[in-house]
């Protein structure tokens, strides 16, 4: 979950100034990407084939309690839902009124492999502790490592917070009319992950790397790589992954990762067929995301994002640039000036070059 509420887009380039070069992006081409035999996909294999060399193993997300050290105790004040029922005018109001900043008592944890800090509330930690039955399935301090093992760069959680209340901003979501009763199970601001009451499942991994994914999305917030995004939404509106992903740019980026850096080959290839234009933005983030991971902080699926990243360049760029070319010939006025601006970007990375 995330809002985009006070964020600004950086700027995009006047709509004349593009329009006036786009006939030159009519005769780009694709640059070859060289890669191992082993980040390849054979181009004369069945589409069971390509999903299954593109999947990513399903891995234990078993507890370790080992790499979960308590640091220290003290108090700090956490967000919580007042007793103010609203309607509310508008976001700021809603934050300003219908939440309050409550001090708790909480345990900071560090993980052994990892640079974030874990915060639960003392209660919380004392009720996971006592083992009682109603928490059995509740995700813990102990159940992180597995977790952070497995994201791109773990350093992009600086803290990771484990509440035992819902998030107050459920009420706000539902106020704006996309449930009646929506429940976040987690959510990520400024690099700091909270979980609400989650409990452990087999889709735990693929929703903290949505979480994850509006990280890294803020991380390049201030590049060309915001803009580019959404030119690609809007030339896409055929496709949404699901009626969530509608929500915003923020949450089609992050439903998106899902099925980038989640397990499944099919639904990544599926993502890629129907979005190419949104698939390319979003790996090229990636990209520069895992260059930038020194060899002794990457994932224990660093390889499998390595690969698709390759596949990406070598196999859905094509088919992009092709989309890209047609809608520049033969789109309105907007998708004209979106289409060109994306070739263009395209080739500041290096992906396409002139004729």
């Amino acid at each position: 979950m995330y809002l985009d509420a006070n964020h600004s887009s950086p700027r995009q380039p006047a709509a004349a100034q593009i329009a006036e070069h786009i006939p030159q992006y009519l005769n780009l081409k694709v640059v070859r990407i060289e890669s191992a035999h082993l980040l390849s996909v054979n181009p004369a294999a069945s589409a069971q084939a390509t999903a299954r060399a593109l999947s990513i193993p399903v891995r234990s997300l078993m507890a370790r309690p080992d790499r979960v050290t308590h640091r220290t105790s003290d108090t700090e004040k956490w967000d919580q839902r007042s007793n103010v029922e609203g309607p509310f005018k508008d976001f700021d109001d809603f934050y300003a009124r219908g939440v309050d900043r409550v001090p708790t008592d909480v345990r900071r944890y560090n993980v052994a492999g990892h640079s974030c800090e874990v915060i639960i509330p003392e209660r919380y930690a004392s009720e996971l502790d006592a083992g009682k039955s109603e928490y059995d399935k509740r995700l813990g301090p102990a159940d992180l490592p597995a977790l952070l093992d497995a994201m791109p760069n773990s350093s992009y959680f600086r803290k990771i917070y484990l509440s035992d209340l819902r998030n107050p901003e459920d009420a706000w979501v539902n106020q704006t009319g996309f449930s009646t009763d929506f429940r976040a199970a987690m959510s990520m601001v400024n690099a700091e992950l909270t979980t609400y009451m989650t409990e452990r499942s087999s889709h735990l991994r693929r929703d903290v790397l949505h979480e994850w994914s509006h990280q890294l999305r803020y991380e390049y917030w201030d590049t060309e790589i915001t803009e580019r995004f959404k030119n690609a939404v809007d030339l896409e509106s055929d496709w949404k992954p699901n009626a969530y992903a509608a929500r915003n740019n923020g949450e089609q980026w992050a439903v998106l990762g899902e099925r980038m850096l989640g397990n499944s080959g099919e639904e990544f290839l599926e993502a890629a067929n129907f979005a190419p234009l949104r698939t390319i933005v979003y790996m090229r983030a990636l990209k520069h995301c895992l260059d930038g991971v020194s060899a002794d902080r990457r994932s224990i699926d660093h390889s499998y994002y390595v690969a698709r990243q390759r596949y990406v360049d070598e196999k859905v760029l094509p088919v992009a640039q092709k989309k890209l070319l047609n809608l520049i010939e033969h789109g309105n006025e907007d998708e004209k000036v979106w289409a060109a601006e994306l070739l263009r970007y395209l080739q500041c990375e290096g992906l396409i070059a002139a004729a």
